[in-house]
């Protein structure tokens, strides 16, 4: 399976470290270049963000959002099937070369589909997906997090379709799933960890922080002028609730 990282290509120690990691577990990895959107000339960030001056987006959000893009646009370019994504400040459990070869026998290659492997999701224990090693997939009711995933070419299309020019965040999976039939699973138990580093070279940190109530405002004038939005979000509840699996 393609690993990409998502990194600053300053951050080198990073680097360093998330590359041993990845010997470890036996992984040939490919850096790709982050998009500091703090550094972003304005032309730019208005011509790719939808609404660029009333979306309420951090520049450190829209930068994230288009360096998961690229590698969407190369899987798309390379007709790559899948790939684990990766943020540079990611820790890998043992068991994570064992967990890409099972989703590698499960994810459906006619469908968009997303693994996201930090247990970072609440989720319907009905609804599942079972690798050869007996690890269970859950079908997310609510989840984010952009630092460790498993994308399929259906869904790296649907992503660039429906996000670019860029109107949410990168890790939006719940609204992607409503808005455009993304299946969306999770693990129980973390495969991928978050180092918490939260510092001065953080794209997002506490701009995000400060901006949360306005970007909800918006994010809920968005959702109202998706076309039946409220009727698939319906349907998902109504999925949520029954473990009917689709």
């Amino acid at each position: 399976m393609r690993v990409f990282i998502i990194s600053l290509e300053s951050e080198q120690e990073r680097r360093r470290k998330i590359s041993l990691q990845c010997k470890e577990q036996s992984l040939l990895c490919e850096f790709i270049n982050a998009i500091d959107g703090r550094k972003l000339p304005s032309e730019i960030a208005t011509t790719v963000t939808h609404d660029f001056y009333n979306s309420k987006l951090t520049r450190g959000e829209i930068g994230c959002a288009l360096s998961h893009l690229n590698i969407y646009s190369k899987m798309v370019s390379e007709n790559i099937c899948h790939a684990l994504v990766l943020e540079d400040d990611a820790i890998f459990d043992d068991s994570l070369h064992e967990c890409l070869s099972g989703v590698d026998g499960i994810i459906r290659e006619d469908k968009p589909e997303i693994f996201i492997l930090t247990a970072r999701c609440s989720y319907n224990k009905h609804i599942k997906k079972t690798d050869f090693s007996g690890r269970n997939y859950f079908r997310i009711t609510n989840g984010s997090g952009g630092y460790g995933y498993i994308i399929n070419l259906p869904a790296a299309k649907l992503l660039l379709e429906r996000n670019l020019p860029i109107k949410f965040e990168a890790d939006r999976w719940t609204i992607f799933r409503d808005i455009a039939g993304l299946n969306v699973w999770c693990t129980k138990v973390p495969v991928i960890r978050h180092a918490c580093v939260i510092d001065d070279k953080s794209t997002i940190g506490s701009e995000r922080i400060s901006l949360a109530e306005d970007r909800g405002q918006v994010i809920n004038k968005l959702k109202r002028e998706i076309p039946f939005y409220q009727l698939k979000r319906i349907k998902n509840i109504i999925l949520n609730k029954s473990g009917i699996s689709n």
